[in-house]
């Protein structure tokens, strides 16, 4: 899983020169071990390992993927591959192959090559190393989901729980899952989103009606969809609509129990 985890990351890296915005759903649905492959891509000066195949004439025809390899592959050359070796750096230097003359780098450059790895149909098997500096990563976790109803019941409304004290007994959680996980204090801000009750599902669904008809209006699906306050709050309420209630103390409260997914189906079998 690690595998492919660094493979499927590597490779959308590459077409974004770096730059992306990675998230990660259900955390802790995740095997432990798993995702330890994020600790070093979440260091300041983060970065991403992973196995590369590439043609092996790759090497001697071009001097930037020359170049790539002696800075990533370690090993032993022969006296074959360290002759190659310092033909490329030769071609490097002299801003031959369309490479840019003055970027080679001599100690770098003299990293001795294997290119005995073991091979792919054909294909050298090489390590390679991508920034993750520019990456920022999401991860999403109903971890300490408890820990926020009870808050909730606690102040009797979301407005009334203290920022500082949400943050902190969140982040208490989520660090002894975490510690499980290995990400440990890798994670740098955290962001609790709080469970829904009625009117808050009510708000999305009016949202979403409002966007719906804007776009289907402009495609010309149809002149107006005209929605009123009943429709409304009958297919945001519990008919459509699972809600758990929880109690603190003299406290009550609906919370949906699956967010605002539901909405998808609601009002389908009406």
């Amino acid at each position: 899983m690690q595998r492919v985890i660094r493979q499927r990351i590597a490779a959308h890296l590459a077409k974004t020169n770096g730059n992306a915005v990675i998230l990660v759903d259900e955390i802790q649905k995740i095997q432990p071990g798993v995702m330890e492959v994020f600790v070093p891509m979440l260091d300041p000066r983060g970065s991403l390992t992973f196995v590369d195949y590439v043609e092996p004439d790759t090497y001697a025809n071009k001097a930037k993927s020359l170049w790539n390899m002696f800075k990533s592959t370690t090993g032993i050359a022969t006296d074959a591959q360290k002759s190659t070796q310092r033909n490329a750096k030769k071609v490097c230097e002299s801003g031959e192959d369309d490479s840019d003359q003055g970027n080679c780098d001599a100690s770098d450059m003299d990293t001795p090559v294997d290119l005995s790895k073991p091979m792919r149909d054909g294909l050298v098997q090489v390590t390679k190393e991508i920034s993750t500096q520019n990456v920022i990563f999401i991860f999403v976790s109903d971890i300490g989901v408890d820990t926020m109803i009870k808050l909730l019941l606690k102040y009797g409304d979301r407005q009334n729980i203290p920022i500082p004290k949400l943050r902190s007994d969140i982040k208490h959680v989520l660090d002894e899952q975490w510690d499980r996980l290995v990400l440990g204090k890798t994670v740098k801000e955290i962001v609790p989103y709080l469970p829904l009750e009625e009117i808050h599902v009510r708000d999305i669904l009016a949202s979403k009606l409002e966007v719906g008809d804007k776009l289907a209006i402009q495609k010309k699906l149809w002149l107006k969809m005209v929605t009123d306050n009943d429709v409304i709050d009958s297919l945001s309420g519990p008919r459509f609509i699972d809600y758990e209630q929880f109690s603190l103390g003299g406290s009550q409260k609906l919370f949906a129990t699956r967010g605002a997914r539901a909405l998808e189906n609601a009002g389908i079998y009406l």
